[in-house]
């Protein structure tokens, strides 16, 4: 997402360097001090390496002035036009998310969506949102098989990160809404079979 793994690989070796140079400078032998940096270095890469995967989430403040965490399971509606009426399919989103890597897996009953590119932005007025693109193909089984196509979406992240929503364009020249939900289960989900 922020491509931060080559940033990190700029502060090791800066820090590489910083630290050779500061023992160096107070009298260290050359391959003790090259040793002994190498060593802070590789901590100061295993540290920067966890905040990238792992940490930034709970450090403070960090997720809404970089990007949002929105990784999770999300539930909601695709809204389309078919055969001139208005249509509608449940849907959930599943997200990955690091610092390093936003991933968006879509599913319907009869399809299912992978990410190709997600590019996440800040807008002027503060907004945050997404812009997909994706390759949807079938489900097996369901007609017509091999069925593939991509589009591109807009997502706007709403709600206190707790709403996404946007519209979408599709190859063929299809376009619809969408609108998802975190920690909302659709409601055909808790209707009792039968």
């Amino acid at each position: 997402m922020l491509h931060l793994l080559r940033l990190n690989l700029v502060i090791y070796f800066a820090t590489l360097c910083a630290s050779c140079g500061a023992l160096l400078y107070a009298g260290m032998p050359l391959l003790r001090s090259v040793a002994l940096a190498a060593m802070v270095a590789g901590l100061m890469q295993l540290a920067t390496l966890a905040i990238i995967f792992f940490a930034w989430k709970w450090i403070p403040g960090f997720p809404i002035l970089v990007f949002p965490n929105i990784a999770g399971r999300w539930h909601g509606t695709i809204r389309f036009i078919r055969e001139g009426q208005v249509a509608e399919t449940p849907a959930t989103l599943d997200i990955e998310q690091n610092l390093n890597v936003l991933s968006l897996v879509l599913e319907t009953d009869s399809a299912e969506s992978d990410t190709i590119v997600v590019y996440p932005r800040r807008l002027s007025n503060g907004r945050r949102e997404l812009l997909y693109v994706y390759e949807t193909r079938r489900k097996e089984g369901k007609p017509p098989p091999y069925y593939r196509y991509r589009g591109t979406a807009v997502l706007r992240i709403e709600n206190r990160h707790n709403s996404l929503v946007g519209t979408y364009y599709t190859e063929q020249g299809g376009t619809g809404t969408v609108s998802f939900a975190r920690g909302v289960v659709n409601l055909q989900d808790q209707l009792p079979a039968g």
